[in-house]
């Protein structure tokens, strides 16, 4: 009942660690190859929020309009520690949330909340 993968010999790793029992980070003795980095390009045109074709970046108009609507109504003057809190509650809704247009336009509000921290703070 492996949760991860080993890191450097693909065997099952440990529950709670991406290492088999060989290979914990106290006994490192040989490199470890990590090429699961994340992408920051667009290569396949779709859209990260719903799915549909995004030509010019990573989120298709209507996501991206209503992205930007939504930076526009926060109030810019909050502390970083109150947008925080916000996001990660608003994380935790959309996992209950059973209906996909809401669950849509709340990880556009996320993307929104996330810009305007890298913004402001």
């Amino acid at each position: 009942m492996a949760k991860y993968k080993c890191k450097i010999c693909g065997n099952d790793g440990h529950l709670f660690y991406p290492y088999c029992l060989n290979h914990m980070p106290n006994k490192k003795q040989e490199t470890i190859n990590d090429t699961s980095e994340i992408e920051f390009n667009n290569e396949s045109n779709i859209c990260y929020v719903c799915g549909e074709e995004a030509k010019n970046g990573k989120q298709c108009k209507t996501c991206y309009y209503e992205t930007i609507d939504y930076m526009d109504s926060i109030d810019k003057n909050r502390k970083a520690t109150e947008i925080r809190d916000y996001y990660y509650n608003l994380k935790q809704n959309i996992y209950r949330i059973k209906s996909i247009n809401n669950k849509i336009s709340n990880c556009n509000k996320l993307i929104a909340l996330a810009l305007l921290c890298r913004n402001i703070h």
